[in-house]
């Protein structure tokens, strides 16, 4: 692992705090070049990593096919304001 210039991680059962820490830490000591990629189904994650302020994208999957694809901050946005909506 201390080599790998792609990483992957399955965040499906993870909590999202782990999943924002070990990317951090991926970042931080590899710097540059390092491409994490994140398989979650959890809105928490995403949340997470967006307050890392990569350089993200956020792709959606329907029936094992890109559905559509955000910017992570975009996706963090929108996450915002839906929760804005569902609280009032």
């Amino acid at each position: 692992m201390c080599a790998a210039r792609h990483v992957f991680i399955d965040g499906a059962h993870m909590d999202p705090s782990l999943v924002e820490g070990w990317v951090d830490n991926r970042r931080c000591s590899k710097g540059e070049g390092v491409r994490v990629a994140v398989a979650t189904q959890s809105i928490e994650a995403v949340d997470a990593l967006a307050r890392l302020e990569l350089d993200g994208t956020v792709l959606r999957l329907r029936d094992c096919a890109i559905h559509d694809e955000l910017p992570l901050q975009e996706a963090r946005e929108r996450l915002d304001a839906l929760h804005d909506d569902l609280k009032y």
